[in-house]
């Protein structure tokens, strides 16, 4: 977990680190959770001014005094007494208010008797509760640090429209596309919804009409072309081995950087690899291996000294394999003069579904091949997929000669 940089200093360090001990992936993800957990609430700590010691202490004693509070049984033939919990919540406003500043007092108030509702306390046990893809679980938990860290909201009653906008309109600002705000939208519209949920919290909905303002001149992110794609080949052939092998496997497969990343030996056979975890049904499909990287492929994996069939790929402290070869990446295309925001390695799909396309591709076998789902009640619903011989003839139809 990365710490933010004003409190670096304070805690020491710039990242929290904690190995595992194991290359399940799903195993980790629940192993994780305590870590998680125990990093947040030191990193609330460590904010300037923090209330986190105060509440912890003022909690516990509210605790104690409300359980006693509750187990008291009047005397029927004494005056009528006051309710218990309002004359404890009164005691502990004035105590609050005539010891700290009024801020203070009533964040602390809040968070005691349980009238704010923090964003970040139930976020592991949500997260796992309602997200069993492990990928998928960690995106959406690096998406609400982000925003958390960014807004530096902590209770549900901070969480305006306003709020939601501003950091949508951030991540466009930094050069983020309108996609990628897309999915931090659907992933916090997500998660607040189960934390309304879980504490039958009701307030206006923060996720209306919050689309950001895409920057003048911004481009739709295009496919690259033939001699593009053999342009980056030839810079990286021997300057940056693993680079030029990512950017030939996602060439001639259509795979995703992530699912090559992950993909594992055991899914690796000797003319096709299977694509697992995905998002979708149709995402989790079997790709041939076009002829000219299946020996590469396999040299690959026979190499590896872990279960990855590209075993030399880091893992970072999220959990994404791989990505200092995404920042390479995006630095090869500027070294090369690409335009900005015009590609990105996820390009390399489009330039496999241009050249199958105006190969004559079968249309339903390129919809399988590159895991996109199909609409179609026939092939949707009924069909059960394409042929190993049609996937192979598609695959081979892949040709980065230039005319």
């Amino acid at each position: 977990m990365e710490i933010p940089s004003a409190l670096r200093a304070t805690l020491g360090k710039r990242r929290f680190l904690q190995s595992l001990g194991t290359t399940d992936r799903a195993k980790a993800e629940l192993l994780k959770a305590p870590h998680i957990s125990q990093w947040s609430a030191l990193i609330a700590a460590a904010k300037p001014n923090s209330t986190t010691p105060l509440i912890q202490r003022m909690t516990a004693l509210y605790q104690h005094e409300l359980a006693e509070a509750k187990a008291h049984v009047p005397n029927p033939n004494d005056p009528p007494e006051p309710d218990p919990v309002t004359h404890l919540n009164e005691q502990l406003a004035t105590v609050l208010a005539e010891n700290h500043p009024t801020d203070v007092a009533n964040e602390v108030y809040g968070v005691v008797t349980g009238k704010f509702i923090s964003i970040r306390e139930p976020m592991d046990r949500l997260i796992a509760t309602r997200t069993t893809n492990a990928r998928t679980a960690s995106t959406k938990r690096s998406v609400i640090n982000r925003f958390l860290e960014h807004t530096g909201i902590d209770y549900m009653h901070q969480w305006s429209r306003q709020v939601t906008r501003g950091y949508l309109q951030s991540l466009v600002d930094s050069g983020r596309s309108g996609s990628t705000a897309g999915i931090h939208k659907a992933h916090l519209s997500a998660y607040y919804s189960d934390l309304r949920r879980l504490h039958d919290y009701e307030a206006p909905d923060p996720f209306t009409d919050v689309q950001p303002i895409a920057p003048k001149g911004t481009i739709d992110t295009q496919p690259f072309s033939v001699g593009e794609i053999n342009r980056l080949l030839a810079a990286t052939g021997n300057a940056n081995p693993t680079l030029h092998t990512m950017i030939l496997l996602a060439a001639y497969t259509g795979c995703r950087f992530s699912e090559l990343a992950l993909l594992t030996k055991d899914n690796l056979s000797h003319d096709h690899l299977v694509v697992t975890g995905a998002k979708t049904k149709s995402g989790n499909r079997i790709v041939p291996l076009h002829h000219k990287i299946a020996d590469l492929i396999h040299s690959l994996a026979e190499a590896s000294t872990n279960d990855y069939a590209i075993g030399n790929l880091r893992t970072v402290a999220d959990g994404r394999r791989g990505s200092s070869i995404l920042v390479q990446f995006g630095n090869l295309k500027d070294d090369l003069g690409f335009a900005k925001r015009v590609h990105s390695f996820h390009s390399i799909r489009g330039t496999v579904a241009t050249l199958l396309e105006q190969a004559g591709a079968n249309p339903i076998a390129l919809h399988r091949l590159l895991g996109h789902g199909i609409s179609s009640e026939s092939y949707g619903t009924y069909s059960g997929g394409a042929s190993m011989k049609q996937l192979k003839d598609t695959v081979n139809l892949i040709d980065y000669s230039e005319l």
